[in-house]
C-alpha cells in the first residue's frame, strides 16, 4: 500500500513539477479543501492573466508542492458528529433542544413535513457550500432570522464546533448519501460512474480548466473586437499572411523589429495614395510645384514681417512713445507757464522768439558783457525804461523759455516716432488679407494651409493695429504673433509633404505599378502597426487557453486510476455489491474509463449481447443498490474515519434489497458512526431489529462489543423538536422506564405542586397508558429478548437458549402490570368507573419493573458471560 500510494504522490508531483504557476496555485487550492468552482475559476484565472498577460493579480500564487500529500491520515481515530443545536431560520425548524447523534448507530425517525429534511439540508451546506441555495428560511413568516445552526463534533476525542451559516467557507467533515448523490454515480438516463475523492480533485482541476478556456476565448473575442478593419486589398499580403501565422512571443518580437511605422512613411503613404486618385499626374505636378512656391513665398513674407514687426521693433515703437509723450508733456508744461506770466497770446510765437533772438544779439554788441540778458543796468535794452519787479520776474521766464531743450527734445522725438510710425503704417497698408487669401485659393491651396497662413497675417496686423493706437490710456496686451522658429519648422513640414507629393506624382508618372505595391506595402505595414497591441495580446491569450488543455491530465488521471483503484476499487465494489445482491441478480461489472481529464469506473452491463446503457435496463431499485455498493466501496479514499450520513437510502428498494441494505449500514456502523434519516417506521424497526441481531450473531467473538442504536424521533410541534421514540422496539424497557421516571414523573410532580390539577389528571391517565405500551413491548424487547418482534424481517434463533432464564415469577410481573394498567386503556362504566392511581404508586411500580430488569438482565448474563 505503501508503494502504491508513493508511486501516485510521484506521478502527481511530476505532473505539478512541469505545471504552470497558476496551475500549480489551483491544486494547492483544492488540496486545501477550496472546491467552490466557481471562486477557484475566478482566483485561477486571475493568475493565468497575471502570468500570461502580465495583469496584477491580488492573489499571491501557492506554487510549492503540498509536503502533507498522503492518501490517508493514518489514524484510526474516527471523528463523531455529536448535534445540531441552536438552530434557526431553517424552512420552519423550531427545536427548543439540540439533535443529538450516537456514536454508532443513529435513526432519525419523522415523519412527513417534521423538519427531518431541514436538519438534512443543513448538513450538505455544511459539507459543501454551494448546497447553500437549498437552504430557504420559512416562507409564511415576515421576518424570518437568518439561518444558522451549531454543529458539535468530535476529532480523536477533541471537540469542535462549527457556527454554521450558508456563507460559510469551511467544511464539515461529514459524508452524505441520498438521491442526489446516488445521481453524482450516473450519467444521463442514469449511466453509473464513480470516481474517487482523491481523483477528483484533477477532476475539478479539468473543470475549472473547462471555465478559464471559456473565460480565455471571451478575452479573445473582446480583444480581437478592437482590431481595426483590414483592407480586402492587402488581405493576402505577405506581411498580414506573416502576422497572422505569429504563434509565440519570440517571433512575434523578431517580426515587429522589422515592422517600422513613422511619420514620414505616413506622409509617404498620403502622397502616393492621393497621386494615384489622380487622373492626371502631370498637371497635378505642376499645380502642387506652384502650390509649393506661393506657399514657400507667403511663409517667408510672414517671417519678414514678423521679425519687423517682432518684440525689438514693438519694444522700440513703445520706448519712442513713451519718449515722444514725455518730452511733449515737458514742452507743454513750459509754454503753460510762459502763457501764464505774458501779457501777449502770442509770446512764445516764431516771431516773438525772432524778436527775443534780435533784442539779446544786440545787447551783446551794444555792451561789453556776453549775456543773453536783455537786461542792462537795470533797464531793457530796447525801450531803455527801467524794469520793474514785475517785469523781471517776467523776463526771467522769458529766458528760461528760450533757453530750455525741453522744446528741441520734444521735437527731435516727435520726429524720430514719426518716422517710425510711418514705417509701422507703410507695414499695416502693405496686409491686404482678402487679396493674399484669393491668390491662395485660386492656386488651389488646401483650405488647412490657407487658414493657417491667413490666421498669422491677421495676428500681425492687429498686432501693428495695436501699436498704432497705442497710449498711455490702452488697456490690452500686444497681440503676440507666433515665433519665427514655429513659422519656420511649419514652412518646412509643408515644403517636405509638398516634396513627398511631388515625388510621389514624378514616381508615379515614371512607374504607376510600382507604386501600387508600394502603397499595398505601406498599408500592410501602417496596418499591423495600428494592431500590434492586439496581436500580441491574442498571442498571449491563446497561450494562455493552450494551457487549459486537458492532456496532461487525463493521462495522469488514467495512470492514477490504474494504480490506485482499478483492482482494489473493483473488488471492492464486487464486495459490497454480493452483500447487498447476494442472488447475483444484477449483471454489472465496472469499466475503466477516461475522457477530458477525468477517470471514470463506469458501471456496465456484464455479458449484454446488445450494448445498452444500465439506466436503460437497471430498475430505479437496483440503480439504488449499484450506486450505493459504488459509495460504500470508496470508503477507504478518504483521509479519515469520517461519519455517513444516509437521508432515505433505500428508496424504491423491495423487502429483500431493503434487508440486505439494513443490514450493510448496520456493520458499517460498528465501523464508524452512521447517521440514518427516514420517514418509513417499518424501516427504523428494520435497522434495529438487525443491530440486534448482528449483536447476537458476533457476541462470542473476541473483543465484540454489544452497540445500542440510538433513535431520535422528531415531532410537529415545535418543529423538528426531538424526543425519546413512542414507536415500538425503539428501546428496552429499562431505558423507557427512566425516561418515564426522568421527564413525565417529574413533570407530573411539577404540575401538581403548582395546583395545575386538570393538566395533572391527564397527565396522570396520559402516563398509565404510557406504562402499559412499555410492558406490553417489553415482553418483546426483555422477556423474550427480541427473539420474535412485531415488524421484525426474522427470527432470534440463536438466542432461543435464553428461554431459560424465564421464570414463572417473570411471567406474573407482566400479567400483574399489564392487568393493573389495561383499566385505562379501555372506556370505563359511568356507574363503577377505576380512579386513576396515585402518581406514588405509578411511581412506585416504575421502580418495581427496574429492580426486575436488573435482576433478569444479570441472571442472563451469568448465563452467557461473554454476552
Amino acid at each position: 500500500m505503501a508503494e502504491t500510494q508513493a508511486n501516485a504522490i510521484s506521478l502527481i508531483k511530476a505532473w505539478f513539477d512541469k505545471a504552470d504557476k497558476w496551475q500549480k496555485d489551483l491544486f494547492c487550492q483544492i488540496w486545501q479543501g477550496n472546491e467552490d468552482v466557481e471562486k477557484l475559476t475566478a482566483r485561477a484565472f486571475s493568475l493565468a492573466k497575471a502570468e500570461y498577460l502580465g495583469e496584477n493579480s491580488k492573489f499571491a500564487p501557492l506554487t510549492t508542492f503540498p509536503t502533507t500529500v498522503e492518501f490517508s491520515s493514518g489514524s484510526n481515530c474516527p471523528i463523531i458528529l455529536k448535534s445540531i443545536s441552536e438552530v434557526q431560520g431553517v424552512g420552519a425548524l423550531s427545536p427548543t433542544r439540540p439533535l443529538e447523534f450516537g456514536n454508532n448507530l443513529t435513526i432519525v425517525y419523522g415523519e412527513n413535513g417534521c423538519g427531518k429534511s431541514s436538519y438534512v439540508r443543513i448538513l450538505k451546506s455544511a459539507v459543501s457550500p454551494k448546497n447553500a441555495n437549498a437552504i430557504l428560511g420559512n416562507v409564511y413568516e415576515a421576518n424570518c432570522p437568518s439561518p444558522q445552526a451549531i454543529l458539535t463534533y468530535s476529532d480523536d476525542g477533541e471537540e469542535h464546533q462549527i457556527h454554521w451559516k450558508p456563507s460559510l467557507k469551511s467544511t464539515c467533515p461529514l459524508n452524505i448519501y441520498d438521491t442526489s448523490v446516488a445521481k453524482q454515480f450516473a450519467e444521463e438516463k442514469n449511466e453509473v460512474i464513480y470516481e474517487p475523492h482523491i481523483l477528483s480533485i484533477l477532476s475539478i482541476i479539468a473543470v475549472v480548466y473547462e471555465g478559464i478556456k471559456t473565460k480565455f476565448d471571451e478575452l479573445g473575442s473582446e480583444n480581437l473586437g478592437q482590431q481595426t478593419p483590414l483592407d480586402k486589398a492587402i488581405s493576402n499580403h505577405k506581411l498580414i499572411t506573416d502576422y497572422y501565422a505569429l504563434k509565440t512571443i519570440k517571433s512575434y518580437d523578431q517580426f515587429m523589429a522589422d515592422i517600422i511605422w513613422d511619420k514620414s512613411q505616413q506622409v509617404q503613404l498620403s502622397a502616393l495614395q492621393e497621386g494615384l486618385q489622380n487622373q492626371d499626374p502631370s498637371k497635378q505636378l505642376n499645380a502642387l510645384k506652384a502650390q509649393r512656391e506661393l506657399v514657400e513665398k507667403q511663409y517667408q513674407a510672414l517671417i519678414d514681417l514678423i521679425t519687423k514687426t517682432g518684440d525689438t521693433f514693438s519694444d522700440k515703437y513703445l520706448s519712442q512713445r513713451k519718449t515722444q509723450i514725455d518730452t511733449k508733456q515737458e514742452a507743454d508744461h513750459l509754454i503753460e507757464e510762459l502763457k501764464r506770466v505774458s501779457i501777449i497770446s502770442k509770446t512764445g510765437s516764431d516771431y516773438w522768439k525772432k524778436m527775443w533772438v534780435a533784442a539779446v544779439k544786440f545787447s551783446q554788441e551794444s555792451t561789453s558783457k556776453r549775456s543773453d540778458s536783455i537786461i542792462v543796468d537795470g533797464k531793457c535794452i530796447l525801450c531803455q525804461q527801467d524794469i520793474s519787479e514785475e517785469a523781471n520776474t517776467r523776463i526771467t521766464e522769458f529766458y528760461r523759455y528760450m533757453t530750455s531743450t525741453a522744446i528741441k527734445q520734444s521735437e527731435k522725438a516727435h520726429s524720430v516716432f514719426e518716422n517710425t510710425v510711418d514705417q509701422l503704417q507703410t507695414i499695416f497698408s502693405s496686409i491686404n488679407i482678402e487679396q493674399i487669401e484669393s491668390v491662395l485659393r485660386a492656386s488651389s491651396v488646401e483650405d488647412d494651409i490657407i487658414r493657417q497662413i491667413i490666421e498669422q497675417y491677421k495676428i500681425i496686423k492687429s498686432r501693428c493695429k495695436w501699436l498704432l493706437e497705442y497710449t498711455y490710456d490702452t488697456k490690452t496686451s500686444i497681440p503676440v504673433s507666433a515665433e519665427i522658429k514655429s513659422l519656420l519648422d511649419a514652412k518646412e513640414k509643408l515644403l517636405t509633404d509638398y516634396s513627398a507629393r511631388i515625388k510621389a506624382l514624378q514616381d508615379i508618372i515614371d512607374n504607376r505599378e510600382k507604386q501600387i505595391n508600394f502603397v499595398n506595402d505601406l498599408l500592410a505595414r501602417k496596418w499591423i502597426n495600428e494592431n500590434k497591441l492586439v496581436r500580441k495580446k491574442h498571442i498571449q491569450i491563446q497561450l494562455g487557453s493552450s494551457s487549459c488543455a486537458t492532456n496532461a491530465l487525463t493521462t495522469v488521471k488514467r495512470k492514477l486510476t490504474q494504480i490506485l483503484i482499478t483492482d482494489t476499487y473493483i473488488s471492492r465494489f464486487e464486495d459490497e455489491m454480493y452483500s447487498m445482491d447476494i442472488n447475483h441478480k444484477i449483471k454489472v461489472e465496472l469499466i475503466p474509463k477516461t475522457e477530458k481529464g477525468k477517470a471514470y469506473h463506469q458501471v456496465a452491463l456484464r455479458g449484454a449481447v446488445q450494448k445498452k446503457k444500465t439506466g436503460e435496463v437497471l430498475s430505479e431499485g437496483e440503480f439504488r443498490v449499484v450506486s450505493l455498493s459504488a459509495f460504500l466501496a470508496d470508503l477507504s479514499s478518504w483521509d479519515k474515519v469520517l461519519p455517513f450520513i444516509f437521508d432515505d437510502p433505500i428508496t424504491s428498494l423491495d423487502q429483500k434489497y431493503e434487508e440486505m441494505v439494513a443490514k450493510r449500514l448496520v456493520k458499517l456502523s460498528h465501523e464508524r458512526q452512521v447517521i440514518v434519516f427516514t420517514h418509513r417506521l417499518a424501516f427504523a424497526q428494520l435497522l434495529f431489529s438487525c443491530n440486534e441481531a448482528y449483536n447476537a450473531t458476533h457476541y462470542n467473538e473476541e473483543g465484540h462489543e454489544a452497540l445500542k442504536v440510538k433513535q431520535v424521533e422528531l415531532r410537529h410541534l415545535p418543529l423538528g423538536e426531538p424526543q425519546e421514540p413512542s414507536y415500538h422496539g425503539a428501546k428496552q424497557m429499562k431505558d423507557a422506564l427512566k425516561s418515564l421516571k426522568n421527564n413525565e414523573i417529574i413533570l407530573l410532580k411539577k404540575q401538581f405542586k403548582n395546583k395545575e390539577y386538570e393538566s395533572y389528571n391527564d397527565g396522570i391517565k396520559a402516563l398509565c397508558s404510557k406504562l402499559r405500551i412499555i410492558v406490553e413491548h417489553g415482553i418483546e424487547t426483555d422477556l423474550l429478548q427480541s427473539i420474535v418482534t412485531r415488524f421484525g424481517y426474522s427470527v432470534g434463533s440463536l438466542k432461543v437458549r435464553l428461554l431459560y432464564n424465564v421464570k414463572e415469577d417473570d411471567i406474573a410481573v407482566f400479567e400483574k402490570m399489564m392487568t393493573k394498567y389495561s383499566a385505562y386503556e379501555h372506556s370505563q362504566s359511568l356507574e363503577r368507573p377505576v380512579s386513576l392511581p396515585e402518581l406514588s404508586d405509578i411511581e412506585a411500580d416504575i421502580e418495581s419493573l427496574l429492580a426486575w430488569c436488573k435482576d433478569f438482565w444479570s441472571r442472563c448474563s451469568s448465563n452467557n458471560p461473554k454476552k
